[in-house]
């Protein structure tokens, strides 16, 4: 701060005013007032300057997770904020006529027609201005899908829709679905009667080509003549799902047996 003698006997004042901008700060308007103290009628006079404050992207708006169900209407969006404004980006082998990007200055947004099993994955989504390039995020696209189909073999390797087995013997059958996201839930029925828990064996899960998996399960029974003509039913559905397909196989028990004396 200081006062100097000026042409006309009086006194220029100066002042100076230091400030560390942001972002935030975009905009706002820096304001010096002068004006004779003491005086009532004094004049006052004023000058204005506004921030014009430039800054790299910053993602302000972007969901990092989304879980869909497999050929609903979907999205993905995410906002960054910049000046200049920034140009925004997506990758993850987008599929034309599939897939649009559409770009509105500080939103960007990702529509699948019909999302499928097949864009399941991680997609990165990128933000720069002439400030700054590769900010990005990272966007997690999960799609619930199946399952299409299940196969339920007997272990005599034994073709068609009908096992024959000698009464009194064993029979395994396994019980394989089609690969679903999440893994699906198997369920076995003897005719109409649920197969209980502790009848079912070696239960696994493997991943599928599409981030789902491939559920397996086996159930052995020991049959008698009075099984002839029994149906096995195998059962599989997503958990949890309302809407979830669900499928199922059948065989049916072809028993061979002595005559009775």
């Amino acid at each position: 701060m200081g006062s100097e003698l000026g042409s006309n006997q009086g006194y220029r004042t100066r002042q100076r005013y230091a400030v560390r901008v942001d972002r935030y700060q975009d905009g706002d308007i820096i304001r010096c007032e002068a004006q004779r103290p003491g005086i009532a009628s004094s004049k006052r006079v004023s000058l204005n300057l506004t921030l014009d404050v430039r800054y790299e992207p910053v993602f302000t708006s972007c969901n990092t997770s989304y879980i869909f169900v497999e050929n609903v209407t979907a999205e993905l969006s995410c906002t960054a904020w910049a000046k200049p404004e920034p140009t925004i980006s997506w990758s993850r082998g987008v599929q034309p006529g599939q897939v649009s990007v559409t770009n509105h200055r500080y939103r960007s947004v990702v529509k699948f027609k019909k999302i499928s099993r097949t864009d399941s994955g991680i997609y990165t989504v990128r933000a720069s201005n002439s400030l700054g390039t590769g900010k990005e995020k990272t966007v997690n696209v999960t799609v619930y899908f199946g399952p299409d189909s299940v196969q339920l073999r007997p272990d005599s390797g034994q073709s068609g829709n009908t096992v024959t087995v000698t009464e009194n013997n064993n029979v395994t059958f396994t019980c394989t679905s089609g690969e679903s996201n999440p893994a699906v839930v198997l369920s076995w029925y003897n005719n109409s009667s649920p197969v209980s828990a502790g009848e079912i064996s070696e239960v696994s899960s493997q991943r599928g080509s599409n981030h789902g998996y491939l559920t397996t399960q086996r159930y052995a029974v020991r049959v008698d003549r009075y099984q002839d003509g029994d149906v096995i039913r195998c059962e599989a559905q997503r958990p949890g799902i309302a809407s979830s397909k669900r499928v199922s196989a059948n065989l049916t028990l072809d028993v061979t047996c002595k005559a009775l004396p």
